[in-house]
């Protein structure tokens, strides 16, 4: 399944998104795959999310992967990468995976997790810091 790769910025950070797209006329039920860990040195190089997104737009959804991981080099070491990963930026990657298949196609952002980011924001704070 061929599939192509769109960058989209996310707070001053590129982010990589593979896009998979089912064969024939759409629309077509969407989601967001999040890779694991494994691919923290690039989606290209994690088989099974490119096989599993794969196997949905075989299956006729689109699929839309966001790169996680982008906001350290692929090359940093994995133990950073899990140490400092962090919810409230992971709400606004997947956000950005949402809005990318629209981006691709000329329309506007529609994603559902824009009205949680400011939540989810406040929920990153640590306990009695105010902002």
């Amino acid at each position: 399944m061929a599939h192509r790769i769109e960058t989209t910025e996310v707070e001053g950070s590129e982010m990589e998104v593979f896009l998979f797209e089912p064969e024939g006329a759409g629309p077509h039920p969407g989601l967001v795959l999040c890779q694991h860990i494994p691919g923290h040195r690039g989606i290209e190089k994690d088989p099974f999310t490119l096989k599993t997104a794969a196997r949905y737009a075989e299956s006729g959804y689109a699929v839309s992967v966001p790169f996680l991981y982008h906001w350290w080099s692929k090359e940093a070491d994995m133990r950073v990468k899990r140490d400092e990963f962090r919810d409230d930026r992971t709400i606004l990657d997947l956000g950005a995976g949402f809005d990318a298949p629209a981006r691709s196609r000329g329309a506007g952002p529609r994603s559902p997790l824009r009205s949680l980011r400011p939540r989810a924001a406040r929920r990153a704070r640590a306990p009695g810091v105010r902002s």
